[in-house]
């Protein structure tokens, strides 16, 4: 084994993303379904001669770690009969596929002197692969074999001939075949172009520098991810959330354990899969999840292999997070993964508000948008009279939370909706946001209020179909913030004043200028208020109880000093350890809508201020749904 200096790594991975970034122009210029054209739902991947990710390119990040899985599957089922020409597809997450059965990953093997050094996968979203509904995203559907056509790996191309019964199996099953065989032949292309440039790169440099160079990559990535995981507090961090489907909620609970330089996220708990269409499975939530991970602990690594190894995933097997035939897994991707992995991304921010030494903290925020989208799919006569469908994907990202450096994003931009009765919550007292909403307004002046997982929805002339997306929640108790943020915010229409006085405490003046005096007044009184409604602490902590020692964050807005847990603001004590923090704050529990399953939303107070430390929603009924446990507030209580 020879050292690599750093600027030939640097280079080669330079190299390699623009020829990720070619196959994906030369996939976009050749494909013709706007899902690819204008939406650019699709991906490169290169991966090492083992599948092990190297670089990814094109818009959907989560798609790279899929490609992985998907290649893997590949040379587990072909092992050595896999040739130099080779191309296979996959689409069944059941079998080696990708997201969700629509994201096909076609698959080629780049081979130089006779040697396996690469492998390309390109990956988009097709219109149709078939199934009960145009579009393949089947609600009504109970189980996997109404959905679609499901490809475990098969091959398209063998040593460069076209496998013509394959392409006649997609061309017999398919909605739109012309449409889909074209981002098909796209697909093809892309892993042309890329396997091209990828030999022409390994031809000048030789086999065996290529392949030591991309595992001494993989290797500092690794070792890096690992240094930053050890920043983080070792101990456990609990969150739970819950996936909905219209009454029904499906717990989605994670206890994240960091211990020295790993990360296991165990999903103990997880409901049992069921015949709804968002049963997913542990390597699409690792896809997910770790993408955003690596967003507030990698953002500046190379994205690669390294990056998932100190990454540990448990999902029970026959759970909404490791399913099994026949469970029906259409949006595999969407629901139940996407909120799996911002719980455990939560667990993450929970793990940072307890490592006060960690870069990584000042992006510490409430729930990200990735579990609240609100996408929506519609078919119809096209002008030929032919079936025609399109996705709508303006709420594909809805506006996100606020950190303590900003403010929330707005609406950034499928029916499959998510978060209708449980809004995605904020941070450090900061209150949850909207919750999606979709509505007919029929021509006669009816409206309707429509699920958020339906089909069959029928809208006719003069009828207006609106939607309202989820929004992110807030960081900070809202009484807290500047006023004269609040009045930008009046100024731009966002609020009006006597929202901001309700929710902000923020009065305007005569001047048009929020009234400084009037303001504090108005917020003292409302922090008195929520004392006198809420209920009494669950284990009140004696006011004079010793205090002493380093003073530590447990999460923004609270404080470990010794073996008590203090709200920062008030120094009330609030708990001594192992207790749960919150259980020396007063609650101020409310109902969230007036209609529907109740769903409460938990607001925890600093016992001397009133000031909100956290707010969390939950079905009624459901336990505390978050912990902060970091090892020494655990062991801190041993010797009382």
């Amino acid at each position: 084994m020879t050292a690599v200096d750093p600027i030939t790594l640097e280079v080669l991975r330079n190299r390699l993303e623009a020829i990720g970034e070619e196959a994906a122009a030369a996939l976009e210029r050749t494909a013709i379904s706007p899902v690819v054209t204008e939406s650019k739902d699709y991906s490169c991947t290169l991966l090492d001669g083992a599948g092990r990710l190297v670089i990814g390119a094109g818009q959907i990040q989560f798609h790279f770690r899929a490609a992985s899985h998907a290649v893997q599957s590949t040379m587990a089922r072909f092992g050595d009969e896999i040739d130099d020409g080779d191309v296979f597809v996959a689409n069944d997450p059941h079998h080696g596929g990708g997201l969700h059965p629509q994201d096909v990953m076609v698959q080629r093997p780049v081979f130089v002197d006779g040697h396996r050094v690469a492998w390309v996968v390109m990956s988009a979203h097709m219109m149709d692969v078939g199934g009960m509904v145009a579009g393949s995203f089947a609600p009504a559907a109970t189980e996997c074999y109404q959905e679609a056509l499901r490809l475990p790996p098969v091959r398209l191309f063998r040593k460069g001939r076209e496998e013509t019964g394959i392409w006649d199996v997609f061309r017999n099953n398919i909605r739109l075949p012309a449409l889909v065989e074209m981002d098909m032949r796209s697909l093809v292309a892309g892993c042309h172009v890329a396997q091209d440039n990828i030999a022409g790169v390994v031809a000048s440099m030789g086999v065996d520098t290529f392949v030591e160079s991309i595992e001494t990559t993989r290797r500092l990535s690794e070792a890096e991810m690992r240094r930053r995981i050890g920043l983080l507090a070792d101990g456990r961090y609990r969150a739970t959330s819950w996936t909905e489907w219209d009454d029904e909620f499906f717990k989605v609970p994670c206890e994240l354990t960091v211990a020295g330089d790993r990360l296991v996220f165990d999903f103990s708990g997880a409901s049992p899969q069921t015949n709804h269409f968002f049963n997913s499975k542990p390597y699409i939530i690792e896809s997910e999840m770790v993408a955003q991970l690596a967003w507030l602990l990698a953002r500046d690594l190379p994205y690669d292999d390294g990056i998932f190894a100190p990454i540990e995933l448990r999902c029970p097997e026959g759970t909404i997070v490791n399913s099994v035939e026949p469970a029906p897994i259409a949006a595999a991707h969407m629901d139940v993964a996407l909120n799996a992995s911002e719980v455990g991304v939560q667990c993450v921010r929970l793990a940072l508000g307890a490592s006060p030494d960690h870069p990584a903290r000042r992006y510490l925020s409430g729930w990200g948008p990735g579990s609240a989208l609100g996408l929506h799919t519609w078919s119809c006569a096209g002008i030929d009279g032919r079936a025609d469908a399109f996705i709508m994907l303006d709420g594909n990202w809805v506006g996100s939370s606020a950190s303590g450096e900003r403010d929330g994003l707005p609406l950034a931009g499928s029916i499959l909706g998510m978060r209708r009765w449980l809004p995605l919550e904020g941070a450090g007292g900061g209150l949850p946001g909207n919750r999606t909403e979709f509505l007919v307004h029929r021509a006669d002046g009816v409206t309707e209020a429509v699920p958020t997982h339906a089909s069959g929805i029928v809208i006719g002339e003069g009828d207006t179909f609106q939607f309202r997306c989820a929004s992110g929640g807030g960081f900070g108790d809202p009484l807290d913030r500047d006023p004269e943020l609040v009045m930008r915010d009046i100024e731009l229409f966002a609020l009006s004043p006597a929202e901001a006085e309700a929710v902000y405490g923020v009065l305007v003046g005569a001047d048009g200028h929020a009234d400084p005096e009037a303001t504090a007044v108005a917020r003292a009184a409302a922090r008195l208020t929520r004392l006198a409604r809420a209920q009494p602490p669950a284990r009140p902590v004696d006011p004079q109880v010793n205090i002493d020692g380093p003073e530590v964050p447990l999460y923004p807005g609270i404080v470990q000093r010794g073996d008590v847990a203090l709200a920062e603001a008030s120094g009330r004590p609030l708990a001594t350890a192992p207790d749960h923090w919150t259980d020396g704050c007063p609650v101020l529990i409310e109902r969230i809508a007036d209609h529907g399953p109740e769903v409460v939303m938990r607001s925890y107070l600093d016992p001397g201020s009133g000031d909100l430390l956290y707010a969390e929603v939950t079905p009624a009924g459901e336990e505390r749904a978050f912990e902060v446990s970091p090892e020494r507030w655990t062991t801190a209580g041993r010797d009382r």
